[in-house]
């Protein structure tokens, strides 16, 4: 009850963290949950400052354009915001998070694709 109680407060605790909390060994812990199961998952997150009226009005905005070409766009880049996207939860359960939808220092590179010519 002790484990569960901990990975339900701080789901998203690296093994070496609950190894140190209960002064045992890594290997140990990770039998533990095992045990339990209590499984490592990718987190379901969502924006902190997403307001769900103003996607709604977006989306149906975009049905006016729908006689347009579609471009397609993709950016890669390596963002400074971090956090941890893995969390334990039993199995079968889903772990969720707010995250920052705010920007953080950036570099990207964009390319893009209209009428099969690259942009």
């Amino acid at each position: 009850d002790q484990l569960k109680n901990f990975v339900k407060e701080n789901p998203d605790a690296f093994l070496r963290e609950i190894a140190e909390h209960f002064s045992c060994s890594i290997p140990s812990v990770w039998a533990a949950l095992k045990q339990v199961n209590l499984t490592l998952k990718k987190k379901t997150t969502s924006y902190k400052e997403q307001d769900p009226e103003k996607v709604h009005n977006y989306i149906e905005a975009l049905t006016v354009l729908e006689h347009l070409p579609i471009v397609y766009i993709d950016e890669a880049g390596i963002d400074t915001y971090l956090y941890r996207k893995n969390a334990r939860a039993p199995r079968g359960e889903k772990v969720y998070e707010s995250v920052s939808g705010r920007r953080f220092k950036r570099t990207s590179i964009v390319s893009g694709q209209v009428n099969h010519r690259f942009i």
